[in-house]
């Protein structure tokens, strides 16, 4: 099994991976205290990688956004990306796990053709027989970047 921990410059300091989406907001109050550490760099290049990571999801939310609304269905920015842009302002400091697109129920079927015309994926909504999610799907953009088509 796989150790999930993350060391850290200070010898005996390990901090679990789950509290890994904490680190670029210890960074950046350490930046507003003007603290230095000796981890800094370290805790920098997390935010800076989780900033990325995040800009790509962000802009491929936004660019389903777009294709829907093209195709005459409103969409909200929902759940995480919702907190993100909303509330945060910024993509670097909290993890953006999902994406949600949120469509109304009677424009459901508009929004996911419109998507699979621009060249998304949009995922099953059955399986086997048995009904994966019944208010919405898993989309993937040409480049690997998925979303939720929520309803």
């Amino acid at each position: 099994m796989i150790d999930a921990r993350l060391q850290l410059a200070r010898p005996g300091f390990t901090l679990d991976v789950d509290l890994h989406g904490l680190l670029p907001l210890l960074h950046r109050r350490l930046v507003e205290l003007d603290r230095g550490s000796p981890d800094m760099d370290r805790l920098k290049g997390v935010r800076r990688r989780l900033w990325v990571q995040n800009e790509r999801r962000l802009r491929a939310v936004r660019a389903a956004a777009d294709v829907v609304h093209a195709a005459g269905a409103s969409s909200a920015l929902v759940g995480g990306v919702g907190v993100l842009v909303g509330h945060l302002g910024r993509a670097d400091l909290r993890p953006l796990h999902d994406a949600d697109l949120l469509v109304a129920p009677a424009d459901a079927e508009i929004a996911s053709a419109a998507l699979e015309r621009a060249g998304w994926q949009v995922g099953p909504r059955w399986h086997g027989g048995f009904l994966l999610d019944l208010h919405g799907v898993r989309c993937q953009d040409p480049n690997g970047q998925s979303i939720s088509l929520r309803w």
